[in-house]
């Protein structure tokens, strides 16, 4: 008989793990297609493919009604090019994100390698069929353009409009094409 009061004291810990990490899960859950709904919502022509939500215990984010990070993979409807966006301190309740950045990739103009920086970081420059070119990103009307120096352009794509966006830096080539990052602070995601 006393085997039971054992067995029963080591079943409660075990149940209590099992409790948070099933809570854990529909948190993550609902905190995510509360993301999706409200991304596609302020996004109309794109569709979430995937999320990656960040700033677990998702219970208290939940709770909370807020998004800490997430990274959202978006389809866009130009050809070609990749679009993910990270979303910072979602406030869920106030529909209302502190910081969005989205990363544009379009594809190079042909086979292409990124050149590094002397510190291993990568530049606005590539091999690209056996050139080196330079890209340059511009922002405006709410399509980014990259022009190179050296090559054909890689042209203008439509992006995720928000409001207040801008570039946050150079065009950085990468190795599945040109990267380009724009930045909004404090956006409406409704």
């Amino acid at each position: 008989m006393r085997i039971l009061p054992v067995i029963a004291s080591l079943a409660v810990p075990v149940v209590l793990v099992g409790g948070v990490a099933v809570a854990e899960e529909a948190s993550a859950r609902s905190l995510t297609a509360d993301l999706t709904s409200r991304v596609e919502r302020a996004l109309p022509d794109a569709e979430v493919t995937h999320v990656n939500l960040r700033g677990r215990p998702y219970v208290i984010s939940r709770n909370n009604d807020e998004v800490s990070t997430a990274y959202v993979d978006i389809d866009t409807p130009e050809q070609g090019a990749s679009a993910q966006l990270l979303v910072q301190n979602l406030d869920l309740t106030a529909d209302r994100a502190g910081r969005v950045r989205v990363f544009l990739t379009l594809p190079y103009p042909g086979a292409g390698t990124p050149i590094e920086n002397a510190d291993g970081s990568y530049s606005s420059r590539a091999t690209v069929d056996g050139s080196e070119l330079a890209f340059h990103a511009g922002l405006a009307d709410g399509r980014v353009t990259v022009t190179t120096e050296g090559g054909a352009d890689l042209g203008s794509v439509r992006v995720p409009a928000l409001p207040g966006q801008r570039l946050a830096g150079e065009a950085t080539a990468v190795p599945d094409g040109v990267l380009v990052e724009l930045i909004s602070t404090d956006v409406r995601l409704d």
